[in-house]
């Protein structure tokens, strides 16, 4: 699944794409990774759910793309 996070004020996308694996890996979601332009998120679909509550318990504002 593509996982969109909105990156903070003055952050990159590229920034935040790579801040959102670090704290999924810390998350033990070890199926995140990032997409071809370094945009988006990946993660396995059964990942989905529990990928999006660490981003947002992290403070990222994360949806679905």
């Amino acid at each position: 699944m593509k996982i969109h996070v909105q990156p903070r004020n003055g952050d990159s996308f590229k920034r935040t794409v790579w801040q959102a694996i670090s704290i999924l890996h810390d998350a033990e979601i070890a199926s995140a990774q990032p997409d071809d332009t370094e945009s988006l998120v990946l993660v396995d679909p059964e990942d989905t759910p529990d990928a999006l509550a660490a981003l947002e318990r992290a403070g990222l504002r994360a949806r679905l793309n």
